[in-house]
């Protein structure tokens, strides 16, 4: 025994105990029968021992003031505040010693966001010497040189600042992050301006209510001011993470109490070591009673760290011995203290800082397993805050550290491998956790809360930051790892097809499910409850019989899991997306060039490190897809419920997560959406996206519905799997609800695109609902000069839909204003650039005027009437110039030849002026033979004029025969491609190659081809066409559209003189009848300004009432009937209503665009 007391203690104890012993013969025979009462050296606990003890702690105590004596303290260390426990918001100068001269550091360790400054400060004092004191008056004249470090993932820097102040008017500071030299500053002090009281670098005048000191002394002191962000300074009181050559710390430590320390926790590890030994003669818990609280009474925060916990890293299988002897022999409130350092210490090597080790993970690992250490974790529930720390991840970081992270080795990968690993097992442990025996609340509860807080900060950052409240947004790789785990301890569930059958839809509706931060697809849920009544048999027996309903505890892990999924991964997938967006908004900002180029520069290092996060993160999408598995699972099931309002419960983050990966996926993985594996899953969700879109309130929702639509139509792949689905139809026809500028975009898209599906479906959309053709071309009319490929479509209709559009008073109306805004451009711009631009859309209007103008209407409409008086003369200047290739106007985005190929055209264009020339003399030839001839056979010419006549009919009706009937594609030549390329103008390409692979359209192919053929009284033979230049029309095509033209003017002039005035005219328009009345407010219009304007409102022109119904007025046809108001299901919302009641109008255009057909063709 006494050998192993010399190995603990490191000398002969029990023979100086004897010594003491005889010393105090005499007090020990006066106390012999009693126990000895002694007390710790700073008097906090007090030890009550039996003699025998009594004597081993005098010995102890003798000793350990003889080989480890502390100096008197010359000044109070200041006390430091524990992390997590930053500072707080505002500026923060510390209380430590003077600096006026010497090499000085300190640390400042920042949380998770930028926005802090720190630097040195300049301050006076009357006194004319500094001790290691602070003097009792001084004044802080300006900060001489701070910082501000703008770090997109600070939470794995440590930030160093020195001052050299060997020079004390010209110090050098330097500022390190992570040891590493990112700025140097050398700063010169003009005395006379600092006696003056005014700062040379921010000229701010200081007031002393005094006279100038001349003779006042300067020194710095450490200068943190923070602005959105939190932080923790380290001065000295605890060891610094970068120990920098030849500077000191501003608190330097006490190398006495750190060699007392040292000793006594050696002893004390030895004794825990020793404890079966010890046990035997009931020597460890009396050794252990007057030890632990001298080790507790000499223990510093910089000897807690750099000494006892270090002494935990080193000792795993002694902890839990060690804390129970800490805790049995030490007060509550000691042992708290010693816990919470204990604590921040832990949270502090938690960092993922470089070469970061995995030790505190596994000591607090230990202490959760430990009862003693969970009790004191559970008492106190800030301490959730270190598991902000526990659960870090090493973030990508776009500056300082990027020569760090180029520089890692197959260990630091290891090391976050095995970091990972053990997150995983604390994740998955607190989940699983029974808890503590003593508390109602165990450590799940206590782990929920956390990840509850961490999503509620994350969702409240932007309002927080509004309100000028401190709420630290959380790195991407935080998020997204807890994400992760949380997916892999939910993986059974995420796999079970039925999963999303076993919750129950009463869940959408109870408050467990509600979260006040989150906004519902159909509104706020307290306005959806009230305008909905749920059958209570529905909410009872909202699932199968056959699944058992999911349990509450995996209904709140999968809420967050949900949450986790739209803050992490999902919201990276965004900034991705408004990548571009940012790019043009720095562009409209009117800034300078220099800073242009700086938010540039900005911008897409900032892009970059969200690539490389995403990419670096990434390595398995295994729980991204089950997780948008399981969303499109329920979705769909939510969607195709009997009781549709379900759908607006839903939180609108749950169709946009999906929407967002989808959309990544789209671009990034197409073969991982078309996999044989995952087809029904991307099917279902393009199901969801048709059936959804226009029919969601919110617009942020809805446009994402939109994009998402226009981006996979981008797809070759995809597009095929469109047409094939039982929701493809509804989707086309809902796109006319709003027909916004993105639903006209999917309908170009599907037009370009040209299956036979489409073009057999709007066909027969637009024959039943005439309203969604009217819509279109109104539509098409206000885009076509900003979107050149709309023209390919608009051709599509003068063929196709030419007896709908011009049968018709109102479609003429918009129809014949266009193309008069067109013509007029043409006549009256004068300038050049502007003229231009509008004749070549007109070059590319022809086709789409040439049907219309050829169209033989069974009404007394006509296209010519349509269009008011123009001024001919340049239209027909310009329309005649075309032939000769233009003139002064260039075919627009006309492809560059080569050398070869534009000789080829000049050949071709001489030869057709040849051709041109003998035609006009062999026309003159035939005139004067005619003229010589013309008295002998004037009866011979008549009948030969009337058969001429008769076979133009013929062809004639053949020809529109043929428009309407044929519809298969044929090879076309290279001039006809020419002109192809003409009609579909490329200026605004889509960056996607597969828009490349689209078809083209059977029906325009065939208009180019009429175009050419048309001429039958001018016959040539093969070779001949294809010497034709494509931009030519043949003369006979000329010929008509000119006489179209001329024809204009010729109509109105008629409908001037037989314009009866006697008829009320509509007082919007002036042009046309009051024949359309409203209800129920009985205001009157013409027919053409009421159809057009319910396409987009259902209030009345002049009283703003609610239209509910309007009909057609006459002589004969007097409305008596008394207006029924239109009621709708009191379930609905108010926003369903809106869309039913702008259903209910369309359906009503369009009967009533029925009748006038029928009434115009009749009459």
């Amino acid at each position: 025994m006494d050998y192993l007391y010399k190995k603990i203690f490191y000398f002969d104890i029990l023979n100086e105990s004897e010594r003491l012993v005889n010393y105090h013969n005499d007090i020990n025979n006066s106390n012999s029968n009693q126990d000895t009462v002694l007390r710790t050296p700073d008097n906090s606990n007090t030890i009550v021992l039996n003699r025998n003890y009594a004597n081993l702690f005098k010995a102890f105590i003798e000793f350990l003031e003889k080989q480890y004596p502390i100096k008197e303290n010359l000044y109070a260390v200041p006390k430091t505040i524990l992390f997590p426990e930053m500072s707080k918001h505002g500026i923060y100068t510390s209380t430590v010693r003077p600096i006026d001269s010497g090499k000085w550091m300190y640390d400042l360790i920042p949380s998770r966001t930028d926005g802090l400054k720190f630097g040195w400060a300049i301050c006076k004092t009357k006194d004319t010497s500094l001790s290691i004191l602070l003097p009792k008056t001084y004044k802080v004249v300006g900060s001489l040189c701070v910082k501000k470090f703008s770090i997109p993932r600070p939470d794995g820097i440590i930030f160093t600042c020195t001052i050299d102040a060997t020079n004390k008017y010209k110090p050098k500071i330097t500022f390190y992050s992570n040891g590493n030299e990112i700025s140097r500053e050398e700063v010169t002090v003009d005395k006379e301006d600092i006696n003056k009281n005014k700062d040379k670098r921010n000229n701010e005048s200081i007031t002393n209510s005094g006279e100038d000191d001349l003779k006042s002394t300067i020194f710095y002191i450490p200068y943190i001011s923070l602005e959105s962000s939190v932080a923790h300074p380290n001065f000295g009181s605890r060891p610094l993470a970068y120990q920098l050559k030849g500077f000191k710390p501003i608190v330097e430590e006490n190398l006495d109490n750190t060699n007392r320390v040292t000793y006594l926790v050696s002893v004390f590890l030895r004794v825990i070591s020793s404890k079966e030994l010890l046990s035997i003669e009931g020597d460890y818990k009396d050794i252990l009673s007057w030890l632990t609280p001298i080790l507790v009474s000499n223990l510093t925060l910089y000897t807690v760290e750099s000494i006892l916990v270090s002494s935990f890293y080193q000792h795993f299988n002694l902890i839990d011995d060690i804390i129970e002897a800490l805790n049995f022999n030490l007060n509550e409130s000691a042992f708290s203290s010693l816990m919470k350092q204990i604590f921040s210490i832990i949270t502090l090597d938690s960092r993922p800082i470089p070469h970061s080790s995995t030790k505190p993970l596994k000591l607090f690992f230990r202490f959760l397993q430990n009862n003693i250490t969970l009790q004191y974790f559970l008492l106190d529930y800030s301490n959730i805050l270190i598991l902000d720390y526990i659960f870090s991840r090493e973030s990508v970081l776009a500056c300082e550290d990027k020569g760090y992270r180029e520089r890692r080795t197959t260990s630091d990968f290891d090391k976050n491998i095995e970091r990972i690993s053990i997150q995983k097992e604390i994740f998955k442990y607190c989940l699983t956790s029974k808890g503590h025996p003593l508390f109602d609340n165990d450590l799940y509860d206590l782990f929920k809360s956390w990840l509850v807080k961490v999503v509620n900060l994350e969702l409240n950052h932007e309002k927080d930051k509004a309100s000028g409240e401190i709420n630290e947004e959380y790195p991407f790789t935080f998020l997204f790892g807890l994400f992760n785990m949380l997916a892999e301890y939910l993986e059974t569930f995420l796999l079970d097809e039925n999963l999303a059958e076993r919750i129950p839809m009463s869940y959408l509706v109870s408050k467990e499910f509600d979260s006040p931060n989150r906004q519902r697809l159909g509104g706020v849920l307290s306005h959806l409850l009230k305008t909905s009544a749920f059958i209570s048999p529905s909410l009872q027996q909202s699932t199968d019989s056959s699944n058992q309903p999911i349990d509450n505890k995996t209904l709140s892990l999968l809420k967050i899991l949900i949450n986790l999924f739209d803050i992490s991964i999902c919201k990276q997938f965004e900034k991705i997306d408004s990548h571009t967006t940012n790019l043009v908004r720095y562009f409209f900002m009117g800034l300078s060039l220099d800073r242009l180029m700086k938010f540039l520069s900005f911008e897409g290092l900032k892009f970059q490190t969200i690539k490389k996060e995403i990419s670096e993160e990434m390595i398995s999408i295994d729980y991204i897809w089950s997780m948008f598995t399981f969303l499109v699972r329920f979705l769909n099931r939510v969607i195709l419920y009997p009781i549709k309002d379900y759908f607006n419960y839903i939180y609108d983050h749950f169709l946009t997560t999906t929407i967002s990966v989808f959309s990544y996926f789209v671009e990034t993985n197409l073969t991982l959406l078309t996999n044989p594996s995952n087809l029904r899953t991307t099917v279902t969700f393009i199901s969801i996206l048709f059936r959804a879109n226009n029919h969601i309130v919110d617009r942020t929702v809805s446009q994402k519905i939109l994009l998402a639509i226009a981006e996979l139509l981008k797809k070759k792949s995809l597009l095929v799997l469109v047409h094939s689905l039982p929701s493809f139809q509804s989707m086309v026809k809902d796109l006319f609800i709003n027909l916004s500028t993105w639903d006209l975009a999917i309908f170009t898209k599907l037009f370009n695109a040209s299956l036979p599906p489409f073009l057999t479906y709007i066909q027969d959309l637009f024959e039943n609902h005439g309203i969604y053709l009217l819509k279109l071309l109104k539509s098409l009319f206000s885009h076509i000069p900003q979107n050149k490929k709309l023209i390919n479509l608009l051709t599509y209709l003068s063929i196709k839909m030419a007896h709908l559009i011009l049968e018709d008073e109102t479609f003429l109306m918009i129809t014949g204003q266009f193309y008069l805004y067109i013509f007029e451009k043409i006549s009256l711009v004068s300038v050049d650039d502007d003229k231009i631009k509008f004749v070549k859309l007109f070059y590319k209007l022809l086709p789409s005027i040439y049907h219309f103008s050829q169209y033989k209407p069974k009404s007394k409409l006509s296209f010519t009437k349509s269009i008011k008086k123009i001024e001919l003369g340049e239209v027909l200047k310009v329309l005649k110039e075309l032939p000769l290739n233009g003139s002064n106007y260039e075919v627009p985005n006309e492809k560059k030849l080569t050398q070869q190929q534009q000789t080829q055209r000049l050949r071709q264009q001489h030869q057709q002026q040849q051709q041109q020339q003998q035609q006009q003399q062999q026309q003159q030839q035939q005139q004067q033979q005619q003229q010589q001839q013309q008295q002998q056979q004037q009866q011979q010419q008549q009948q030969q004029q009337q058969q001429q006549q008769q076979q133009q009919q013929q062809q004639q009706q053949q020809q529109q025969q043929q428009q309407q009937q044929e519809q298969q594609q044929q090879p076309l030549d290279e001039h006809e491609s020419e002109y192809l390329d003409l009609l579909n103008d490329d200026s605004d390409n889509d960056h996607d190659n597969d828009d490349n692979n689209f078809v083209e359209v059977p029906e325009i192919i065939s208009i180019i081809q009429n175009l050419r053929d048309s001429n039958n009284d001018i016959t040539t033979d093969k070779s001949s066409k294809r010497a034709d230049n494509g931009k030519v029309l043949k003369p006979i095509v000329l010929q008509r559209l000119i006489e179209f033209f001329i024809s204009i003017n010729v109509v109105n002039n008629e409908e001037e003189n037989e314009n009866n005035e006697e008829e009320q005219m509509c007082t919007i328009c002036y042009s046309s009848t009051e024949d359309t009345e409203f209800l129920p407010c009985k205001h009157r219009s013409c027919h053409h300004c009421i159809i057009l304007h319910l396409l987009t409102k259902n209030t009345c022109f002049f009283c703003r009432e609610k239209i509910n119904k309007f009909y057609y007025v006459n002589e004969n046809n007097i409305n008596e009937d008394n207006e029924v108001p239109i009621t709708y299901d009191p379930n609905l919302s108010k926003e369903q209503q809106e869309i039913e009641h702008q259903k209910s109008i369309d359906s009503q255009l369009s009967q009533q665009l029925k009748l006038h057909r029928n009434r115009l063709q009749n009459s």
